[in-house]
């Protein structure tokens, strides 16, 4: 019974490459709402020249959709700390369930986008929730 992408290996690869592929757009997309179009820019050229990510891609295995989906993520919780577009956590609950789903290491970075909306109490902050690792906390916490 044959998929939609067929059943030759090259076929198989190509899907877990189509995956892949949209984590370029959804780098450039976080890369310019955080940084600036030049950044954005570099951030998706230079993943898409990297040959460990190229070579992972081709893959059949779904490390393409795990980076696709955290960044897609990400972005989407960037997106909800600004009052312009109100859906962005129901989009990031939805990518980073579907990380989730498609790799337990996005576990982590679910919690990282969670953390910072919980006071030690338990009771929820009045800030939005951000990402908030390295150099990015330092970005989107100087806002």
């Amino acid at each position: 019974m044959g998929g939609f992408f067929g059943e030759s290996e090259a076929a198989v690869r190509s899907l877990s490459a189509c995956a892949a592929a949209c984590a370029v757009p959804a780098l450039y997309g976080l890369g310019r709402r955080l940084f600036g179009e030049r950044t954005g820019v570099t951030a998706a050229l230079l993943l898409a020249l990297n040959p460990l990510f190229v070579q992972h891609a081709q893959n059949a295995r779904s490390y393409g959709l795990l980076v696709a989906l955290t960044l897609s993520s990400f972005l989407f919780v960037e997106a909800r700390r600004h009052p312009s577009s109100p859906s962005g956590g129901g989009y990031a609950a939805t990518t980073g369930a579907l990380a989730i789903y498609a790799h337990y290491v996005a576990a982590y970075v679910v919690l990282v986008h969670v953390a910072p909306s919980w006071r030690r109490d338990g009771v929820r902050s009045s800030a939005r929730v951000s990402p908030c690792s390295g150099p990015i906390a330092q970005k989107v916490g100087g806002r």
